[in-house]
């Protein structure tokens, strides 16, 4: 009976051990607004790559860019290298665009003053996961080479993006996308 209760306990940590490391996948429903029309309908999809990382793929309207990209959601462990790497492309390229009334500036630094389209040094990457932790960001990249940058504020961080949040996107077109989930 020892044994037989020892072989069910190591066959449920495996399956939950297995149910952990499984990829989720999920949709966003969204509204772009490109710059001077009105907005229209637009889903953004993800699919995680572990708890904290994955990929996002959004089509800019019938027939329009199609862009991809990697997300982070930031936590107290996320490694600076991750937050680099999505970041790091919204250089100056970012600074002339407008995220819109009411949104979170996304400032950094000990006084949070800098937008995020300025540049930020290698010692302001840990000041940044302290701060937004429970975020996610990503940096999608069009097949008609332009670029995009994204935000969400998660409602329910621990579920990632399936637990639903709010957020935005903004291409370097100057395009908006705002999401409700």
């Amino acid at each position: 009976m020892k044994r037989l209760s020892i072989l069910f306990f190591v066959m449920s940590f495996v399956l939950w051990m297995v149910g952990c490391a499984t990829p989720q996948t999920g949709i966003i429903a969204a509204h772009w607004t490109p710059p001077g029309k009105s907005s229209e309908p637009i889903v953004i999809s993800w699919e995680s790559v572990n708890s904290s990382q994955g990929h996002m793929f959004v089509q800019l309207g019938k027939g329009g860019e199609r862009f991809r990209g990697t997300y982070v959601r930031v936590s107290a462990g996320t490694k600076v290298e991750a937050v680099q790497t999505i970041v790091s492309g919204w250089g100056p390229v970012w600074g002339g665009y407008d995220w819109g009334p009411g949104m979170d500036p996304w400032g950094w630094g000990p006084d949070g003053g800098m937008g995020m389209g300025n540049y930020m040094g290698v010692s302001s990457y840990p000041v940044f996961i302290q701060k937004y932790t429970g975020k996610v960001i990503a940096t999608l990249f069009g097949n008609e080479g332009h670029s995009m940058r994204c935000r969400f504020t998660l409602v329910n961080p621990q579920m990632g993006l399936m637990g639903g949040g709010v957020g935005a996107c903004q291409s370097s077109k100057g395009s908006k996308i705002s999401a409700k989930f």
